[in-house]
């Protein structure tokens, strides 16, 4: 959905040209990628609790061993903020059907023996 800061002249999938009846599976699946590993609780939480979980995530994330842990298991940490990730994860949810049949057909295995392994064999 944003732009890689180390790879600037790289296109979005969302640059890609296509038909206009098209775009909406390359949103939706932009939006599926930026999801990564999300953090969630059950429906029904309080405000209050919602803003507790996501304050105490936040504070991990500048918490000096944590950084120094993840540095040196060469994680990549890239949070984004609970409402931003709800709105991203509505926009999966809200996604049209007839979209969602066409992204899930678009992502089916095709047929296996036109993939040849490097013995000739498929794959």
């Amino acid at each position: 959905m944003e732009k890689e800061p180390q790879l600037p002249d790289v296109p979005l999938i969302l640059d890609l040209p296509v038909k206009p009846a098209d775009k909406p599976l390359l949103e939706f699946m932009a939006r599926a990628a930026t999801v990564g590993r999300p953090l969630a609780t059950t429906p029904g939480v309080p405000p209050e609790r919602v803003a507790a979980l996501r304050a105490a995530f936040a504070a991990t994330l500048e918490d000096p061993d944590f950084v120094a842990v993840a540095a040196k298991e060469h994680m990549e940490i890239r949070p984004m903020t609970g409402d931003k990730l709800a709105a991203i994860i509505t926009g999966l949810i809200s996604t049209p059907p007839d979209i969602r049949e066409r992204v899930k057909a678009a992502l089916q295995p095709k047929d296996v023996t036109t993939l040849e392994g490097a013995q000739g064999q498929p794959r």
